[in-house]
């Protein structure tokens, strides 16, 4: 995770998110607010971080429809 040059919100986001889908076939459906908790950062931060990550490939964002929303 060192070598993938990423600052340390970016490290702490992906080994949060890489640690519920290790086997492949589960993905990451928390909310941006339980990541900010477990960085210790604000949302608006983790909303500036996600998208780094789906930008640098080392994420996949999926769309998923809940409650008409």
């Amino acid at each position: 995770m060192l070598s993938l040059d990423l600052d340390i919100y970016e490290t702490i986001v992906f080994a949060v998110i890489f640690g519920f889908s290790q086997d492949g076939d589960s993905v990451f459906s928390g909310s941006q607010n339980y990541l900010a908790k477990k960085a210790k950062c604000s949302r608006s931060k983790i909303a500036m971080v996600l998208p780094e990550l789906v930008k640098k490939g080392l994420v996949e964002k999926i769309d998923k429809e809940v409650r008409g929303l």
